[in-house]
């Protein structure tokens, strides 16, 4: 069965150090999707193609477009650490389904918090599946403390 990790982050946080060492201790291929899009469209993938249409007729991305790179993505890998996605609890909603028909597991959100953040993007996240670690601006991270915090989550 193909896994999915979810990680979202407050700002004032070293996002894209975390999410590193997050990917490369659970052994996952980190995906972001606005870099995805990048990617396809640069490479002028035949997905890139229709997505450069898409966007040059000032048609937005819609959670189809997301569904398609992560189905993309699980041709490639097992193993998934999905950045930044979902926002919106219309994309969670829609990533729930996409997971549900391509057999995928979502394993765990990681959502690194502001001290002072409220939830997960302001979606709903089942609790057994969200893991929060909170932080201040003080907080000085022992990064083997991170590693191991990651691990008893995998």
């Amino acid at each position: 069965m193909q896994i999915l990790y979810i990680v979202n982050a407050d700002k004032f946080i070293k996002r894209d150090y975390f999410i590193k060492l997050i990917a490369k201790e659970l052994e996952l291929r980190e995906f972001s999707p606005s870099q995805s899009i990048s990617e396809h469209i640069l490479n002028r993938t035949e997905f890139g193609l229709e997505l450069e249409t898409k966007l040059a007729s000032g048609t937005l991305l819609d959670t189809d477009i997301i569904e398609k790179l992560i189905t993309l993505i699980f041709t490639e890998h097992d193993f998934i650490l999905l950045e930044y996605y979902p926002r919106t609890q219309e994309q969670l909603d829609s990533l729930k389904k996409v997971l549900l028909k391509n057999n995928i597991e979502l394993k765990r959100c990681m959502y690194l918090r502001n001290k002072n953040a409220i939830n997960f993007g302001h979606i709903e996240i089942d609790e057994r599946e969200l893991v929060t670690i909170d932080f201040t601006e003080s907080t000085k991270i022992d990064e083997n403390k991170f590693k191991s915090l990651i691990r008893s989550f995998a």
